[in-house]
């Protein structure tokens, strides 16, 4: 099922008829001019051809997306790579120096024989203490399209979660960056023995063991502690905090003869409120002792820990078993697109978008859940109370992006702005990629002088004030010239839209700024923008990924003033163009995840069978 916002041309999606239920979707080929390949592209077009800009708030989000990813690609590339390198590289020298053969020692070769063999493209077998259980696992992270069970770690693990996406596809320094990433911070050191992960007393034991290890071997050397703490440094402010087991707890669990050290851990896990607050991994709710939740099945350390956004933490309010049984006809063809089954019984099996807009307070968003029957399950409002307890509880970035959210929705309750506001939150997942927890279903059985004037600017005012603290933050967090420029920019924006507002229309040389105004912003970004797609929950019971994604450009046209011609008796209307986003919600299986490669590759087929069928 493949759910559009906010779109208008005619054609299908036929790559994308494969999830739960078909649905034809009329909002991607390019009609009548209607659609472009990118929000940039428009306003490049207009330059071409001598028409004015309008410029709309979402080329400034889109700009804000693009600068994220930039000045991501800048950092990992020149301060984390190496910092990995330098982490992974002297951990195999500590762990060989220190000669261990025991079981724990085995298993932390072989995971940092893996991590090596990600990193470098080395063969695993060097490193390791179990080169076939190395190799296994090592082909698995490669090939990156199922959940099935670990032969390192024993529970099972969304290897599908390791394809590279985002800017680290087709790079090949940050695609071994992310895989490496990517796996140390999925790898748990689960503490806790359960059926319902698959983990046995003698694995949780094994793991402690591990965890206890590295934790040591990181603290007692200054330089793999400075690059661990390099690879998080910054991290809590732009993503959220760490989940999970802290290094220094780890190390400081006391000794206990009455209970293994993974027994330990786990009583200081819930001591210490550091118990995970997102599913991050695969559990059986149905193996699970009643006295055992499963945010407690998944409770232990990981070498780079993923970060606990807050839009994440609510949507594990909005599935099984944070609401309950669906009260409507499971059957029918409208079905919910967050309907599934677990246990054979139809529940809420994924979050949506709009479920989160409407927490920031869109009324078009909350009609829209009402009236495709998203909100039909048993304590559906006590979850979207906890949702809404779960964002409230948002710092650093995520604070700014929240107010960001709630600034556009008190303004305006225009469809418009709903879809460019989705597309923006999809632009922050791209973002994080690779650092935010995924979150799981329980599991169960981006002027010449020639130019006619014009040009005018969306007067969005209000958004555009909240985005310029939103960057203020980025620059006193993690400055970067982009930055700089971007805050440059936005001034000049609001001062340009402050005067429209007040006059009614830019004074001339306001219009100069906002003809020129697309390629300021793409100088800054380091380039424009493309359509992409992010995981955004994953039900191991179906099977299946939900994603989301921007599309096609929605080219806007607005009569913005007149013009002499010939014949004095006439005047000719002089149209601004400008650009909108368009922005999908579907499923997918695990194994058919879309990439930004794929996806382009389906909205060109797309755009193909639309003009065909002109």
């Amino acid at each position: 099922m493949l759910r559009g916002c906010a779109c208008a041309a005619a054609a299908a999606l036929p790559l994308l008829a494969q999830p739960v239920r078909a649905l034809s979707v009329a909002e991607v080929a390019e009609t009548k001019g209607g659609h472009a390949p990118s929000i940039f592209s428009v306003y490049e077009q207009n330059e071409r051809e001598g028409v004015p800009n309008y410029i709309t708030e979402d080329l400034l989000l889109v700009t804000y997306g693009l600068i994220r990813v930039h000045v991501a690609k800048a950092i990992e590339r020149e301060r984390y790579l190496p910092q990995l390198q330098r982490l992974v590289t002297g951990l195999r020298e500590a762990l060989e120096a220190s000669a261990g053969k025991d079981a724990a020692s085995r298993a932390n070769r072989d995971f940092l024989a893996v991590l090596d063999a990600l990193l470098t493209g080395r063969n695993v077998a060097g490193g390791s203490a179990d080169a076939k259980r190395a190799q296994a696992e090592l082909d698995l992270v490669l090939a990156a399209n199922e959940i099935t069970p670990s032969p390192l770690w024993g529970y099972r693990m969304d290897y599908g979660q390791f394809l590279p996406r985002g800017h680290y596809e087709g790079d090949e320094a940050l695609t071994r960056y992310f895989r490496t990433t990517r796996y140390a911070g999925a790898a748990l050191f689960a503490v806790k023995p359960s059926r319902a992960t698959g983990v046995s007393r003698g694995l949780a034991k094994r793991m402690a063991q591990q965890a206890e290890q590295l934790a040591r071997l990181v603290d007692a050397d200054a330089e793999l502690s400075a690059a661990r703490q390099a690879l998080l440094a910054n991290l809590a402010w732009r993503f959220g905090p760490a989940e999970d087991l802290t290094l220094a707890a780890v190390l400081a669990v006391p000794p206990e003869p009455a209970r293994t050290h993974a027994a330990r851990l786990f009583v200081s896990a819930k001591a210490e409120e550091m118990l995970p607050r997102i599913l991050g991994g695969v559990v059986d709710k149905s193996r699970l002792p009643d006295d055992v939740s499963p945010l407690e099945a998944l409770a232990g350390w990981r070498l780079l820990p993923q970060r606990r956004t807050v839009d994440y933490a609510a949507f594990q309010h909005f599935v099984y078993d944070g609401t309950g049984a669906f009260e409507g006809d499971a059957e029918a063809e409208d079905a919910p697109f967050g309907l599934a089954r677990i246990n054979g019984q139809a529940v809420k099996g994924f979050p949506l978008i709009d479920e989160l807009m409407g927490i920031w307070g869109s009324a078009d968003a909350l009609e829209a859940l009402a009236e495709d029957g998203e909100v039909a399950f048993a304590g559906y409002q006590a979850a979207t109370d906890r949702a809404q307890q779960a964002l409230a509880e948002a710092t650093g970035l995520a604070a700014l992006h929240q107010q960001l959210f709630q600034t556009g929705f008190a303004q305006t309750a225009s469809p418009a702005r709903r879809t460019a506001l989705r597309a923006f939150w999809t632009w922050q997942r791209y973002a994080a990629l690779l650092y935010a927890k995924q979150s799981y279903t329980p599991a169960g059985k981006g002027l010449p002088a020639s130019r006619d004037r014009g040009a005018r600017i969306e007067p969005s005012l209000a958004l555009y004030q909240s985005l310029a603290r939103v960057v203020a933050g980025h620059r006193r967090h993690a400055p970067h010239p982009s930055w700089d420029a971007f805050a440059e920019a936005l001034d000049k924006v609001i001062e340009v839209a402050s005067r429209q507002l007040l006059l009614g229309q830019p004074a001339a040389e306001d219009e100069h700024f906002l003809n020129g105004l697309d390629a300021q912003l793409k100088r800054a970004a380091g380039g424009g923008d493309w359509p992409i797609v992010v995981d955004t929950h994953v039900n191991p019971n179906s099977g299946q990924v939900a994603q989301a994604a921007t599309g096609l450009a929605r080219v806007v046209r607005i009569a913005t003033a007149h013009a002499k011609t010939s014949d004095p008796t006439v005047a000719r209307v002089i149209h601004a163009h400008g650009a909108r986003f368009t922005q999908y919600e579907f499923k997918r299986p695990l194994a058919e995840r879309l990439t930004d490669a794929k996806w382009r590759e389906t909205l060109t087929q797309a755009v193909a069978a639309g003009r065909a069928s002109q």
